[in-house]
């Protein structure tokens, strides 16, 4: 059943659970980095070893998914969305060796 189909607003309520919101993410960074021009990328890649790789999942240990639970009824879901892409882009900017200062500049390059 696709998302935003009129089976799916029936069954979910219109509203996408867990996994979804996940997926949803990850395809919203994907076209976030590939959209981003080639002198930004370069700045948050140390060259073509380094690659960020929008699909990496959230953490599924014990831990993490109990605290993905208890964020998900405890907090809007605006604001649960936001921590989800905060993590990610972290994620991301971590793996591509960019350190903390580095990628406040990042940031304010746009």
């Amino acid at each position: 059943m696709a998302v935003g189909s009129r089976a799916w607003a029936e069954a979910s309520g219109g509203t996408l659970e867990l996994g979804a919101r996940v997926r949803f993410a990850r395809e919203a960074v994907a076209v976030e980095v590939a959209a981003l021009p080639e002198r930004l990328r370069s700045r948050v890649s140390r060259g073509a070893d380094v690659v960020l790789d929008p699909w990496r999942s959230v953490p599924d240990s014990p831990l993490a998914c109990e605290i993905a639970g208890l964020a998900e009824v405890a907090v809007p879901e605006p604001l649960f969305g936001h921590c989800l892409r905060t993590w990610l882009w972290g994620s991301l900017l971590a793996r591509s060796g960019v350190r903390r200062g580095a990628s406040v500049r990042v940031g304010t390059a746009a």
